[in-house]
């Protein structure tokens, strides 16, 4: 079971509000350096890992990228997903993959993600993308690495 900042905060003899501040690295000088030393220390021994899930529901982004492929298992896609990922990564990103399985109307789907909240963006290299005459759901975000055309395009 995960470690909970209550955990740590009572092992601490600190405020759950306390150790959330320092944990996100938010203390801004409101910590001291002991408490701040004596929190990380209980965290580390603890195994403390961030759960991104409830940080994405306080921010209100989650820091994930849907990619969209017709066959997760195709060869061909592993560069393409290794350069994205490398990239996404240094602005804290991950990425999920999703197999659309040649489908548009599963492609169609999976562009309504951001507005569920499961993801920041899509990112679609299926083979079938969506045509320039589909519209995609307002509040959603999708980056097309290829049209039918071969041209660039971003929604």
């Amino acid at each position: 079971m995960p470690v909970t900042l209550a955990q740590i905060a009572a092992l601490a003899k600190a405020h759950p509000s306390t150790v959330s501040l320092v944990l996100n690295s938010r203390q801004y000088g409101r910590v001291s350096p002991e408490t701040r030393a004596r929190i990380e220390s209980i965290a580390n021994e603890l195994g403390y890992r961030v759960n991104r899930q409830a940080q994405g529901l306080v921010r209100g982004q989650t820091k994930t990228v849907a990619l969209l492929l017709n066959q997760l298992s195709n060869p061909f896609f592993a560069q393409y997903v290794s350069l994205i990922e490398a990239a996404i990564e240094q602005f804290g990103y991950y990425i999920i993959p999703f197999e659309t399985r040649a489908d548009t109307t599963r492609e169609r789907e999976l562009t309504t993600l951001p507005r569920q909240g499961i993801c920041d963006l899509v990112v679609s290299l299926a083979h079938y993308s969506l045509s320039r005459d589909d519209r995609v759901e307002q509040g959603s975000v999708v980056v097309r690495l290829a049209d039918f055309d071969g041209k660039s395009a971003v929604r």
